[in-house]
């Protein structure tokens, strides 16, 4: 019981959740959107869309989030800290519609981070979180390879997030000793 209200407590201020997907394929987002759920709640957070021609290029939109861009797309945000009351990048904004990967237009990077910010049900009402998505855009000209990485979010409501920022190691093995303390006494009974 120790270890499990231990775990609870560190769970509570924990703040990084990484998000369950991981290397998704965004090549075919011309033909078939890509559907993002940051927190993993059945949600639609995010959808990535694409074209071929006339020019090669993804888009990223959401209905109740928004990504960090400029006049030209997506900004890399790798780094710093989003949220409430933070500084964005000079020239950067807050948008529901951005270009993703626009090699025509200039917006070819390879890999890069994106600040994001959506909503999440709590069964009461909704809360603003803060996350990130890392991608790994081909510099090409193409679509061909553009993926996915990963992305992870401040399961804390309305609290800022260092980009690319991954769960404290402490928080993992006070997980991990929550879930093993739970399969044993699951075993004794």
């Amino acid at each position: 019981a120790g270890l499990a209200a231990l775990a609870a407590s560190e769970a509570s201020q924990a703040a990084v959740v990484l998000s369950t997907f991981s290397n998704v394929d965004l090549t075919g987002a011309y033909a078939t959107p890509v559907l993002i759920d940051i927190d993993g709640n059945g949600t639609t957070d995010f959808t990535i869309t694409g074209e071929v021609t006339p020019n090669p290029a993804l888009f990223i939109s959401g209905s109740l989030a928004s990504v960090v861009a400029d006049d030209f797309g997506v900004r890399d945000m790798d780094g710093y800290v989003y949220g409430n009351g933070s500084t964005l990048p000079n020239g950067a904004y807050s948008t529901t519609n951005a270009n993703l990967h626009f090699p025509f237009e200039g917006l070819e990077r390879g890999e890069f981070y994106a600040g994001v910010r959506f909503t999440r049900d709590n069964g009461f009402g909704s809360e603003t979180h803060f996350g990130w998505l890392h991608f790994q855009m081909p510099t090409d000209g193409t679509i061909n390879g553009a993926t996915l990485i990963g992305g992870g979010w401040e399961n804390n409501s309305y609290t800022s997030i260092t980009i690319g920022a991954v769960p404290e190691p402490s928080a993992l093995v006070f997980s991990f000793a929550a879930g093993a303390a739970t399969l044993l006494r699951r075993r004794r009974k």
